[in-house]
């Protein structure tokens, strides 16, 4: 959910705002890419739930395989 709801808000915001082309492609992208790694090391380090972040971190990542390229193809009609 979050690689497709996080990029989506940011794009329609970047509309919303008139941005470039450009900036919105590049702003949508970055939102798309997958939890971080440092996810897992912080919940490990503050006593939190280390086994459930590393499995966000997984997952997200395995899913951004497919999601990313379809973020890519929905900027790159609009930088041209």
């Amino acid at each position: 959910m979050r690689l497709v709801l996080i990029p989506a808000a940011v794009l329609l915001c970047c509309r919303l705002l008139s941005a470039p082309a450009l900036t919105t492609g590049v702003c949508v992208l970055m939102s798309a890419m997958p939890a971080a790694s440092l996810t897992a090391m912080l919940s490990l380090q503050y006593g939190r739930d280390g086994a459930f972040a590393t499995l966000v971190v997984t997952l997200s990542t395995l899913l951004s395989v497919l999601t990313v390229p379809v973020w890519m193809l929905i900027v790159s009609g609009m930088v041209g």
